[in-house]
């Protein structure tokens, strides 16, 4: 007697990760994997482990996407919305109550730890509050910074903004009088930015997922081969064991309970100390990398939804 598959609908199929994710949920036979995107030249339409591609026309109309998403869901038969990038994380948080009754999603944090993960201000006042090694964080608004809090800060420092991710928009500054500039240049000023120390040293990263802030299954890697573009994600990576790495990121998923799936930046430096810089509320680009390890994300998010 043949099982069932169950039918999962891939969203986000216009962005790298959702190549990845589909290559490790093509490692379970049992599933029937959609995608659907916004883009119609994303290379995934190719990918022969997706029963079919499906375009979004308008790239940036969230309501014609949604749309588009519920009549997929009744067309295939769907059984799992499966978000890949913030974006649709995001949307689905949002549209949860519409999404639920029809078909079932992904594990995902609510709405208030979604926006405290993503929001690198409000996370980097979380981690203070709660005592988790962090480099420290100071929220600049525009040319409105208070210059005194400038001259104070130990330099060099990175500005980030408060949301995004991928290490776009990161700005360094060696001096005060270079930060203010920044600051006051007509293409910034309005804009909120979170300004952290440099920390030298090097990239260590942890993938976890969790069910009610307890982690799951993890991998642990650091940058053997950096980024040709600054900031980016690096281009090797090592997969190694590191008990403080995960004593760290086991706290910190704890005290926001986090649901899901999530990629946390941290600094190793000289001294071999650690920060938490970022988490990525999202699959990553080294998820082929966790799968050489043993670990497929992607499949043990559907066998914990």
């Amino acid at each position: 007697m043949s099982v069932k598959k169950k039918v999962i609908l891939v969203l986000d199929g216009e962005s790298g990760q959702a190549l990845r994710a589909v290559r490790c949920l093509a490692q379970q036979k049992t599933f029937t994997i959609h995608v659907v995107s916004r883009k119609a030249s994303a290379p995934i339409r190719l990918s022969r482990y997706s029963k079919s591609f499906n375009v979004v026309d308008k790239l940036n109309s969230d309501a014609k996407y949604l749309d588009r998403v519920e009549e997929l869901i009744t067309e295939l038969g769907v059984d799992l919305l499966f978000p890949i990038l913030e974006r649709s994380v995001a949307l689905l948080i949002a549209h949860r109550e519409r999404f639920q009754n029809l078909c079932a999603i992904a594990p995902i944090p609510d709405a208030q730890t979604f926006e405290i993960a993503t929001d690198k201000r409000l996370l980097g006042s979380f981690m203070h509050e709660h005592e988790i090694p962090a480099p420290g964080t100071i929220v600049l608004d525009g040319s409105q910074g208070n210059l005194n809090t400038i001259n104070t800060l130990m330099y060099p420092v990175l500005a980030k903004p408060g949301k995004g991710g991928f290490g776009r928009d990161i700005h360094r500054f060696n001096s005060p009088d270079e930060l203010q500039g920044f600051l006051e240049d007509p293409t910034v000023i309005g804009r909120d930015y979170a300004i952290q120390p440099f920390v030298p040293g090097s990239d260590v990263d942890c993938s976890v997922i969790c069910k009610d802030g307890r982690i799951i299954a993890h991998t642990v890697q650091q940058t053997i081969i950096e980024s040709t573009r600054t900031f980016g994600p690096p281009t090797g990576i090592e997969l190694m064991e590191d008990p403080e790495v995960l004593e760290i990121v086991r706290q910190l998923m704890f005290l926001l309970q986090w649901q899901g799936v999530a990629h946390i930046d941290l600094r190793k430096d000289h001294a071999g100390k650690y920060f938490v810089l970022e988490i990525n509320a999202r699959y990553w680009g080294s998820l082929l990398g966790s799968l050489a390890a043993g670990v497929n994300f992607p499949v043990l998010s559907v066998s914990y939804t």
